[in-house]
């Protein structure tokens, strides 16, 4: 498995206009989602790719994800109604390309971001702490190494669209590994 962080969907990803529709873009990424299916907000955008062999395996192999932690802060106060521990996070049939035919390959797509609750006053600022791990699995049984990956990101409110906030350093950013979910990245 392999995961791209930047770029942009790979041609053979059968989910690509469906992915389009949701994010308004084939684009990964840190961008801000214009899509027609899902939410108009700051994201994180990445795909992870299973590379089946042999490449002319027929059956379904699904790309799971799970989330390990996840915090969200307002400043540096932590938002207690959301986030939490380790739950299934596994991306809905229409972002998972699971039939490896022709090409031999499998794909999952994710875009974590966030948005503000409606009501918040013009300057707060919303961040997000959260970590992954994925896998493939083939008739229910682990088909693959784990990956694991974070994001985190902050944004500010403003009276027009929301924009990122740069005040930590090191923030909005995804990538391999894990991230300390503290609202100031330190331990």
């Amino acid at each position: 498995m392999s995961i791209s962080f930047s770029g942009s969907l790979s041609p053979d990803n059968s989910k690509s206009e469906n992915i389009k529709a949701a994010m308004g873009t084939t684009s990964l990424g840190q961008f801000f989602s214009t899509g027609t299916t899902s939410g108009h907000f700051w994201r994180n955008a990445l795909e992870i790719k299973g590379t089946v062999a042999p490449s002319d395996f027929e059956e379904k192999i699904k790309i799971l994800r799970w989330r390990i932690a996840s915090k969200y802060y307002y400043g540096s106060t932590l938002d207690t109604t959301v986030g939490g521990g380790a739950k299934d996070d596994t991306s809905p049939d229409s972002l998972r390309d699971d039939e490896p035919a022709p090409d031999g390959h499998v794909y999952d797509f994710d875009a974590p971001g966030i948005e503000f609750v409606v009501g918040k006053p013009v300057g707060t600022i919303y961040r997000q702490r959260a970590n992954f791990r994925q896998w493939a699995e083939y008739k229910g049984k682990r088909a693959s190494d784990e990956i694991q990956w974070y994001t985190r990101m902050s944004i500010e409110k403003t009276t027009g669209q929301d924009v990122l906030k740069n005040d930590v350093p090191n923030d909005n950013v995804h990538g391999l590994g894990s991230t300390l979910t503290t609202w100031n990245l330190q331990p």
